[in-house]
Parts: C-alpha cells; structure tokens; sequence
C-alpha cells in the first residue's frame, strides 16, 4: 500500500510521483499480487471516481473513444477490450498488463446502472469474480449474458 493521488493533472507530475520510492516499490509489488479486490465504475457520473475528476471534455473525448467503464483505472470498452488513452498517463495504478497477470480479481460492485460495465468487464475477462447487491444481481441476470 502507498499514498498517491489516484489522477493527477499532467502526465509530467505522474511519472514525478510513480519515481517516488514507496509508490514505485507499490506498483512494482503488482507482481506478487494472487488476488486483488476492485471496483467497476461506470463512464458517467457518479459512477467512477475517474469520470468525476475529469474535465467535461475528457469524459466526453472517452465516450466517443467507447470507453463504457473503468476497473482499477483501466478503462475498456464494451466488449471488456482494454483501451489506453492518454489521460491513462496521468494515472497512478496498475497498467492493464498488471491488472491481466493477477489470477484472481474480484469486484465489488453496486447499483443496477453498472450493469453494462459489469457485463463488459466480465466479457473481457477483466474480472473472475464478482460481489454485487441484488438489483445488479437480478439486472445482471435479465439481460443480455456476459459471455
């Protein structure tokens, strides 16, 4: 564990931070990792705590790239696809490289709106397991399958 802020406001002031002993040993350890526990945001507001500290034209520029969510800040598309666009440089965390080599990672999620970006992680494997309330859960189950 380490003290970082989550989005900072260039990429400059990223990499100044990721070279900061305790965070680059942090994201180094990503490594030893066999489980990790995240969350899925949605790409709207109040949905992902990316999408809120973003200006109105990054949000926007994401969705038309077919950003649909976010999980551990990586953001994909509808069919669970990884995509890396450049506000991703700006980011303190794990790449989707990282994310991919960790051989169990669940979600917590919650609330029914998620449900396209859970379906979409699942797709494409970003997550193995999932921890959700009963309305995503009955959601989940009424709509079209993951998979």
């Amino acid at each position: 564990m380490f003290y970082a802020p989550f989005v900072l406001d260039s990429k400059a002031s990223a990499d100044t931070i990721r070279r900061q002993p305790a965070v680059a040993q942090g994201l180094a350890r990503a490594s030893a990792v066999t489980t990790a526990v995240v969350g899925i945001g949605g790409w709207a507001s109040g949905e992902s705590t990316i999408h809120d500290l973003l200006s109105h034209d990054e949000q926007r520029t994401l969705a038309r790239r077919g950003v649909v969510g976010e999980v551990a800040g990586v953001f994909f598309d509808a069919n669970g696809k990884p995509l890396r666009p450049k506000v991703a440089a700006r980011l303190i965390t794990l790449g989707a490289d990282d994310l991919a080599a960790i051989p169990e990672v669940i979600a917590v999620v919650s609330g029914t709106s998620k449900a396209p970006a859970v379906r979409a992680a699942l797709k494409g494997g970003l997550v193995q397991g999932l921890v959700v309330d009963t309305t995503l859960a009955q959601a989940l189950l009424d709509g079209p399958p993951a998979v």
